[in-house]
């Protein structure tokens, strides 16, 4: 019966001291062929065929798989990408998600990738985590209350909350007083972009109004006429008149024809 030699392990050993084990229990190496390991140190033996303490004829062989090492991937390029996007890139391609941090960005929207770190374009291992950093989108702040200010102190305010004033617009308005801002939008405590732009309407005052000519008008008519042109009776005294009917009006003051801002009294005689 022919004498048989146990075969050595070679597992994890460096290419060339597999080789010395297997000549010195009187085999011979046999077909090595290598493929990528994320385990198994470059130039190691990752399996052998046959495998170790098989019995086999002196001057076999013993077949080889040698370690490449980790197989070379380039890291794809991620910015601008959503994170579920940039995860499925980068998992796509073998590599892992890293560390994911947050910041606020005024110009990368919420959600999306800011930067990844390594590069893409760089060549790693299998299996290295690419480290991103992803925006929460711009900074929030709240819009000051400026109704009522004046237009220079809502500007201060505006600017002060860390937004801009946008477009300045004027209406006439007769409670708020001129130069005052009489609206705002965004409206007061709403949450906004920081650097966004905050729109206000600025009050002319009371519209200007004709004042009617109502001489001569019984009272009634006088006040009809008044109110319909946007004034206000004022005080009215009564005098005798020799030339007047009575209840009609002798005179009036502002007189008529003039311009009077809008709510401005008529008084009558």
């Amino acid at each position: 019966t022919q004498m048989m030699v146990s075969v050595p392990n070679v597992v994890g050993m460096a290419q060339a001291a597999a080789g010395t084990s297997i000549t010195g229990a009187g085999l011979v190496v046999g077909a090595i062929t290598q493929q990528n390991s994320p385990t198994v140190p470059i130039g190691s033996v990752i399996s052998q065929t046959p495998t170790a303490d098989s019995s086999v004829v002196p001057g076999s062989a013993v077949a080889l798989v040698v370690s490449l090492g980790p197989a070379q991937v380039s890291v794809p390029g991620v910015v601008g990408q959503t994170q579920s996007a940039a995860t499925s890139a980068i998992t796509g391609v073998g590599l892992t998600v890293g560390t994911v941090t947050q910041q606020n960005s005024a110009t990368v929207p919420a959600g999306a990738v800011i930067s990844q770190n390594p590069a893409a374009g760089t060549t790693v291992n299998s299996g290295t985590a690419v480290a991103l950093l992803v925006s929460l989108g711009p900074v929030q702040v709240s819009v000051p209350d400026v109704v009522g200010s004046t237009e220079a102190a809502a500007g201060t305010a505006i600017t002060g909350a860390g937004l801009i004033v946008g477009t300045v617009s004027q209406q006439y308005n007769a409670t708020v007083p001129a130069g005052n801002v009489a609206s705002q939008l965004p409206a007061a405590g709403a949450s906004a972009d920081l650097g966004s732009a905050v729109s206000l309407v600025i009050s002319l005052g009371p519209g200007l109004v004709t004042v009617p000519d109502v001489v001569g008008m019984t009272q009634t008519a006088a006040t009809s006429a008044i109110t319909a042109a946007g004034l206000v009776v004022g005080t009215v005294t009564q005098q005798y008149s020799a030339t007047v009917p009575n209840g009609t009006v002798i005179s009036q003051a502002p007189t008529a024809g003039g311009q009077a801002a809008a709510s401005t009294a008529v008084a009558l005689v």
